[in-house]
């Protein structure tokens, strides 16, 4: 009974350990200059901050394996990017290799690019502490916005950022059951 007692003690701490893996103290704050990066893609291709930022703002949303969060905030990202013909300027980065970028796009029905960052380099770098999370880059390499969520209160400014990328009006995007936080 005692060997089963700590089994289970240790798989707690384990899951507790992988739980707090994601976060990162420090990180992404408005005003401060990005971390660049170079990452691959769900389709191969490679991709630095640089070359995502070129045309305007970025919206870098942070997707952790797994997270219940994240499974309910996916859908409402999508209908962001769809809203605005993939102009949206959105890119997610997963804790994950390129094939599992690549099934989540699929699994999600993502269109736009999601950067494989299975070191979790990007994702420490940018501090996100839990997903879904956000971060919104200029095209002068500087942070602009952080969004600790994909709520209704942090969706209406992805859509917001994404309209200017796109050079368009804000669509109307009901963000009714987005999640209330992250995961």
């Amino acid at each position: 009974m005692k060997q089963l007692t700590l089994g289970v003690l240790g798989i707690v701490g384990l899951v507790t350990v992988a739980a707090f893996a994601f976060a990162q103290s420090g990180g992404a704050k408005a005003g401060a200059k990005a971390l660049d990066f170079s990452a691959t893609t769900q389709d191969g291709k490679s991709h630095t901050l640089k070359s995502l930022t070129k045309d305007g703002d970025v919206v870098l949303y942070f997707i952790k394996i797994g997270c219940p969060a994240n499974h309910r905030a996916a859908p409402f990202f999508r209908k962001i990017d769809e809203a605005y013909k993939g102009k949206a300027n959105i890119v997610g980065v997963i804790n994950g290799s390129v094939s599992d970028a690549k099934a989540w796009s699929k699994d999600y029905g993502t269109k736009f690019p999601i950067l494989s960052d299975a070191n979790m380099k990007i994702i420490r770098g940018y501090g996100a502490v839990y997903s879904p999370w956000a971060v919104v880059v200029g095209k002068d390499g500087m942070v602009k916005k952080v969004l600790q969520g994909g709520s209704p209160k942090e969706l209406p400014e992805v859509n917001a950022v994404a309209a200017r990328n796109a050079g368009v009006k804000v669509a109307t995007i009901s963000f009714d059951g987005a999640p209330s936080g992250g995961g």
